[in-house]
């Protein structure tokens, strides 16, 4: 849904993580050691930017 805020978790592993699928438009991205809310206590790396068509 177009101008929606919707948070995914994807595990790490061996380094890499799977970008799931469906995603669509601007993403950010951010490292954390909280699978449900980054905060900046909780984050590692990012935020990044994708851009998904």
């Amino acid at each position: 849904m177009p101008g929606s805020e919707v948070t995914i978790s994807a595990p790490i592993s061996n380094g890499k993580v799977a970008i799931p699928k469906g995603l669509e438009g601007i993403v950010y991205a951010v490292v954390s050691t909280n699978s449900t809310a980054a905060t900046d206590d909780t984050t590692k790396a990012g935020p990044t930017v994708f851009a998904f068509p």
